[in-house]
């Protein structure tokens, strides 16, 4: 029986891992090999035969319970031997460790199941080792409970710790899960059959490696050297690593040629120009030789030696560089040339960097006047090569536009001025080159002048404009052409030409010819002089560029002298002879005017003027219009005719007819208007009828019906044999019948008769035919005969008339 009443324990020993241990209970694992055992203790309540408490004892290498007691406040009181060094032992133990292959244990036991969570484990060191981390501990101070096991907590911060693993409860652990190379912080728990206690305080440690290889390496050439380029191996610090540098001609077989290379970059000047060489590098740190990085592949060349035939050739605002090929190229193709530049020796400078295609340039950013030293290096993979000798070089260009032409006129010349150009290009101005002509597109002439600032251009032509452009010149050629100036060279104009006189109805009209010469100038106004002493000087009036002029301020009777003054912008003409002229008046009114129409003509008459003004009637014009009021001339005749036919108008309409009469001073009055509306001919006769009556044929017809026609005044009559073939019979007066008495019996006649009218002759009536019977003919059987035959004849006589005509 145990301690407690109604509960039985029992002792023993066992191989089982798997017996059921009780939640609380002092050991909850088999902690034994699976060949060696281990004790447990048990306790069983009797009244409801259940088991209550289960719990092994000992360690690892196997343990024996060969007695167990019940003792006070419920405790069993155990005793046995181990083999185990972690048995579990009081800090108050007799002995806390095993000294010998196998000790004596005495323990006590509490069989009550245990209430608390263990305490976190103490001593905890953590050692940083090749790609791990080593951790041990201590366990907790003695539980009433034994732990299940630990908890390890990993991360980069303290306060950023986070469950990695668990482990049993041995005290160690290496932490080899992919750690890369840094600082790791842990963190460690006790875990019972409770469940998991309080977190150690945390331990540092920081794991370590062989370097890995270097990155991105790369060689590259110098003059003579090999540069070589890499980066770091990847996580780990740069401040503490060397690196070696291994060199080779195989690839594959590389040697050692620096040992303790501080930094990422080497170079290697200990080489064969133009030959191959294989290139890796490798980190070393305080723990050994890390991996080898890829091998690269480089050569060494020198730089080009100097370019040839270096020359530099100024010009305007530029200077043209040339050179050739280098002699040596240093092994390795000539990548370009490098342009240096300056003013100074201490102050030249970089001006332009080519590729290999140019063995020339032309330097635009100078000043002219201004000298440049310049000098050049061909470049390869290798750097700059040798500088060529330095030359010097003072561009001078042309010269600018010369400023401020201007060209001014006179009789026969023309005066040119300007200013120097605002640049002489950078040499001085000896001579200037006149360009000239008299189309502003052409100016093909030229003159060459010294250095001036103006010139008289002489023996010109008044009245031509001339162009003028200016070119200055110095040494480097001539420079830009100025802008256009243009001037007319002027004269005095001369007088007008051929003046007249002329007495006008209005006044004095004035006619002249333009003067044949204006001096040059484009335009002139005229100025009338008038008096009436014989030398006139007085301005009547000014006037354009006219041919004549009415003075309409004149009185007749009184004598007038005339003058015209030409005046153009430049000048004036000459005063020549005055024109003397005594003032007269235009004719009287024409009278009596009278009209006769007809077929779209009307017929006019007058009566002279009863004054004909003091000179000849010269003209009679005739006016007509539709209107009274808008009447214009038809016609003129002479001065000794009094009448006019008028054939322009047309039937129907009516026209207003005026007249007027001129003389040597004008237009008299126009006489009273009148007016005429001529119609055409009658149209034609209305039916014609022929009958025979007695030996003659009679004739009747009707009047013309078509309205809008001149009166009948009487009729023609027409007759033939044929109906195509009549001829004027008769004269008519305004009758409508005719007896035609001149007749042959037995012959068919044709007629047609027309209107006549004062307006002309009318259009033909249908024809009508008749004939008078002989006496046969009157006969019945005969006369059907005769009249056959006599139809046949007369178509057979018709067709050879149309035959012969034909």
């Amino acid at each position: 029986m145990g301690p407690d009443e109604g509960t039985v324990y029992i002792g023993g020993n066992t191989n089982s891992s798997i017996l059921p241990v009780t939640p609380g209970c002092f050991d909850p694992l088999y902690r034994s090999h699976t060949s060696v055992s281990a004790g447990f203790v048990a306790g069983f309540n009797m009244s409801n035969r259940s088991l209550v408490y289960c719990t092994y004892i000992g360690g690892a290498n196997g343990d024996e319970l060969i007695g167990m007691v019940g003792g006070e406040g419920g405790r069993l009181y155990l005793g046995g031997g181990t083999l185990s060094d972690e048995f579990p032992v009081t800090d108050d133990a007799v002995q806390t460790d095993l000294k010998g292959m196998k000790d004596s244990f005495a323990a006590v036991l509490d069989p009550r199941p245990s209430t608390k969570l263990p305490m976190h484990p103490s001593n905890i060191m953590a050692e940083g080792l090749k790609d791990l981390v080593f951790l041990r501990w201590d366990p907790p101070p003695f539980q009433e409970s034994r732990l299940i096991e630990y908890r390890i907590y990993r991360g980069l911060t303290p306060d950023e710790t986070v469950a990695v693993t668990k482990v049993p409860w041995y005290q160690t652990y290496f932490d080899d899960a992919n750690i890369p190379a840094g600082r790791y912080y842990y963190r460690i728990s006790s875990i019972n059959t409770l469940g998991e206690g309080p977190v150690s305080d945390w331990v540092v440690a920081t794991p370590w490696s062989l370097p890995g290889p270097p990155q991105n390496l790369t060689g590259s050439t110098g003059n003579g050297t090999v540069a070589l380029t890499w980066d770091p191996p990847i996580t780990l610090d740069e401040a503490d690593l060397e690196y070696r540098i291994l060199r080779g001609i195989d690839r594959d077989d590389l040697a050692v040629i620096e040992y303790n290379c501080e930094n990422t970059f080497y170079f290697d000047d200990d080489v064969e120009i133009g030959k191959f060489y294989y290139y890796a590098v490798t980190a070393v740190n305080q723990h050994g030789i890390g991996v080898v990085s890829e091998p690269t592949r480089a050569t060494a060349f020198g730089t080009p030696s100097q370019p040839m035939s270096f020359d530099i050739i100024p010009g305007d605002g530029r200077v043209v560089i040339r050179w050739g090929i280098p002699n040596d190229d240093g092994g390795t193709t000539i990548l370009g040339y490098r342009i240096f530049r300056g003013t100074t020796p201490e102050n030249i400078e970089l001006l332009a960097t080519l590729t290999s295609l140019f063995l020339t340039i032309t330097d635009t950013n100078v000043t002219n006047g201004q000298a440049y030293i310049y000098y050049m290096v061909a470049f390869s993979a290798a750097g700059d090569g040798d500088a060529t000798k330095r030359l010097d070089a003072i561009p001078f260009g042309l010269p600018s536009q010369p400023l401020d032409l201007v060209a001014d006129p006179d009789d026969g010349s023309v005066h040119l001025s300007w200013a120097a150009p605002s640049s002489d290009g950078g040499n001085a101005i000896f001579k200037y080159l006149v360009l000239w002509g008299d189309t502003a597109g052409d100016l093909s002439n030229n003159l060459i002048l010294g250095n001036v600032t103006s010139y008289d251009h002489t023996d010109l032509s008044n009245g031509v404009t001339y162009y003028y452009q200016l070119v200055a010149v110095n040494n480097a050629g001539e420079g830009q052409v100025s802008i256009v100036a243009h001037a007319t060279p002027m004269g005095s104009p001369s007088g007008v030409v051929d003046m007249e006189a002329i007495l006008d109805p209005e006044g004095i009209r004035l006619t002249w010819k333009s003067p044949v010469d204006l001096g040059g100038a484009a335009s002139s106004s005229l100025i009338v002089l008038r008096d009436t002493q014989g030398d006139p000087q007085t301005p009547l009036a000014e006037i354009g560029n006219v041919i004549e002029y009415l003075d309409t301020t004149v009185e007749v009777g009184k004598t007038y002298y005339y003058r015209i003054l030409v005046v153009t912008d430049f000048s004036q003409g000459p005063f020549d002879e005055p024109v003397e002229v005594v003032y007269l008046g235009p004719p009287g009114q024409v009278t009596e005017l009278t009209i006769v129409i007809g077929n779209d003509i009307v017929d006019l008459s007058w009566v002279a003027p009863d004054d004909d003004g003091g000179s000849p009637i010269l003209n009679y014009v005739i006016l007509r219009g539709l209107f009274e009021t808008g009447l214009s001339e038809v016609g003129r005749v002479g001065g000794s005719v009094l009448m006019f036919t008028d054939q322009t108008t047309e039937n129907g309409k009516t026209y207003f007819y005026g007249v007027y009469a001129i003389n040597t001073i004008g237009a008299g009055s126009r006489s009273e208007s009148v007016t005429a509306s001529p119609v055409g001919p009658p149209g034609a006769p209305g039916v014609l009828e022929a009958k025979v009556k007695d030996d003659t044929i009679a004739l009747i017809w009707t009047a013309p019906t078509i309205g809008g026609k001149a009166e009948v005044t009487g009729y023609k009559v027409y007759r033939g044999r044929y109906v195509d073939e009549l001829s004027l019979l008769a004269e008519l007066g305004d009758v409508q019948s005719y007896i035609d008495e001149d007749v042959e019996k037995g012959k068919t006649y044709f007629y047609k008769v027309m209107a006549t009218s004062d307006s002309g002759d009318g259009d033909m009536s249908r024809s009508a035919d008749a004939k008078i019977q002989t006496e046969e003919e009157e006969s019945p059987a005969l006369g059907g005969a005769f009249a056959l035959l006599a139809m046949v004849v007369g178509v057979a006589a018709t067709m050879m008339r149309r035959k012969n005509k034909l």
